[in-house]
């Protein structure tokens, strides 16, 4: 609902937000059932080295590998400086916390993609993507009960 399927033709974006969602959440399903015994950084090295061959093969398979100016370079740094902060963090909150509350704090994506893709990309935000926000958040919710 909060995409609108039908309404695009479907194409290559498409499929890179079904497969990143798909890979997204069994990430989360292994984070969940990793064991006390590994460590922090085992988690996260095996994220990295599996994002890096990823982006790797999406990069050949698309439009191939190009060199970045100075700009770009930084802007890329920046962002996997964040990427690395934000997972440790999740890692951190996984192994403190339990899952069914843990969890629902990412929905905040949600309403932070939308906020973003409004004051960045001036993509509009319209009640159907209102509603669709709203149905996950509050199936999470449900779930906590």
């Amino acid at each position: 609902m909060a995409l609108r399927p039908g309404t695009a033709e479907f194409n290559i974006g498409h499929v890179a937000a079904f497969v990143s969602t798909v890979v997204f959440a069994h990430s989360l399903l292994l984070l969940r059932r990793a064991k006390a015994a590994e460590s922090d950084k085992a988690l996260i090295a095996t994220l990295l080295v599996v994002m890096t061959r990823l982006s790797l093969v999406t990069a050949l398979s698309s439009t191939g590998l190009s060199a970045m100016d100075f700009n770009h370079t930084g802007i890329v740094v920046i962002a996997g400086i964040l990427g690395l902060a934000g997972h440790v963090l999740l890692v951190r909150a996984f192994r403190a916390g339990e899952a069914s509350v843990v969890a629902p704090f990412q929905y905040r994506q949600i309403i932070r993609g939308c906020l973003y893709g409004a004051l960045l990309f001036a993509a509009s935000v319209d009640p159907y993507t209102i509603a669709g926000g709203l149905i996950i958040i509050l199936s999470g919710w449900l779930v906590l009960k």
